[in-house]
């Protein structure tokens, strides 16, 4: 079977065989993983319900946002999703009194509003994508109408489909 001269069947070299073959190893694993999609990635497209909370907000701002609000992501200027659901409680901070006890106490004039949106999402098993960019709870998305624009964090996030 090799020769002499270390030549399989009198041909070629097997070191030269040895680095032909891994140099098609290498290329057939490169178009594999360039052209052909893992169908377990593909996204799928489905309605997320997205928990906002909006704190420290004035008054006018809870009257300028309305259910049925169109939403906006700021930087994307993507659709965002449509507002559901809105819940306003006084915005309350932690003070320290003369005797060292923190207390909660309400701010004057200030609410915490939490925004339930529903929006189309592209989801995976890795990720949750809205306006083509990546959500998850902590995040601080801005949302924004052509009458408000507000600074939210991510509170709550769950697939409906």
């Amino acid at each position: 079977m090799v020769d002499e001269k270390g030549r399989l069947l009198g041909l070629i070299n097997i070191i030269d065989l040895a680095v032909v073959l891994g140099l098609l190893l290498v290329l057939a694993f490169g178009v594999r993983k360039f052209f052909f999609i893992n169908p377990g990635y593909q996204p799928e497209a489905k309605t997320a319900r997205v928990l906002l909370l909006v704190e420290g907000v004035r008054q006018p701002t809870i009257d300028a946002i309305a259910l049925g609000d169109r939403v906006r992501e700021k930087n994307s200027n993507g659709y965002f999703g449509t507002i559901t659901d809105l819940e306003v409680e006084p915005a309350t901070e932690m003070v320290a009194t003369a005797a060292g006890e923190l207390l909660e106490s309400e701010i004057p004039g200030r609410y915490n509003l939490f925004i339930t949106l529903e929006s189309p999402a592209e989801v995976t098993e890795e990720y949750i994508k809205i306006t083509g960019q990546q959500v998850r709870i902590g995040l601080t998305p801005t949302i924004r109408t052509q009458i408000y624009q507000v600074e939210t964090v991510v509170f709550g996030l769950e697939v409906l489909d």
